[in-house]
């Protein structure tokens, strides 16, 4: 009767490991044969050429965040800033407490950015200096480099403090903090 059990046991082991097996080979079939890049193409065919209608919008009676529409924002296509966007649209949408919105009237939304980064776990977007917020800046220059608006990109008072720290530790273990 035991012996029974453990044939038994193996047979439903055997068909659960070929189970598995072949669930991971259509995963892994599914994954190299995704069209990837998909979004690329939208988002460039859009781009350039004039006169594509390809668009995103908000349709009116939907329901959003606002966090969630500021995120999106920053890697949209649009030249303003998310604060300039809210303005210019608050007549289209009615705000209901928390950061929610309602929306009363269509609103079209910027395409997203490209992504030029080949790296992975990598975003990178340019924008206008004018348009970097205070707090990032002001924020990494006081971490980095406190005197960096005192002097002309080479903070020598810095470098040979660093530089008298490594030879007191005979290693290198400070640098000069300069931005530049």
């Amino acid at each position: 009767m035991a012996t029974s059990i453990k044939k038994f046991l193996k047979v439903i082991l055997a068909i659960s490991a070929i189970g598995l097996l072949l669930s991971a080979i259509f995963v892994i079939q599914t994954i190299v044969n995704a069209p990837l890049n998909i979004f690329d193409e939208v988002v460039s065919s859009s781009s350039s050429k004039p006169g594509n209608d390809t668009k995103i919008f908000l349709e009116r009676g939907a329901g959003t965040d606002l966090k969630m529409l500021e995120n999106y924002h920053l890697f949209s296509e649009s030249e303003n800033s998310f604060d300039q966007w809210k303005s210019r649209e608050s007549q289209n949408f009615s705000e209901i407490g928390n950061n929610k919105i309602i929306i009363n009237k269509k609103i079209e939304l910027s395409l997203p950015l490209r992504n030029e980064c080949t790296l992975v776990y990598c975003f990178q977007k340019r924008i206008k200096f004018e348009n970097i917020p205070a707090i990032f800046w002001k924020g990494l220059i006081g971490i980095e480099d406190e005197r960096f608006l005192l002097h002309k990109g080479i903070d020598f008072k810095s470098l040979l403090r660093a530089f008298i720290h490594d030879i007191r530790v005979m290693r290198l273990e400070q640098g000069g903090s300069t931005l530049t």
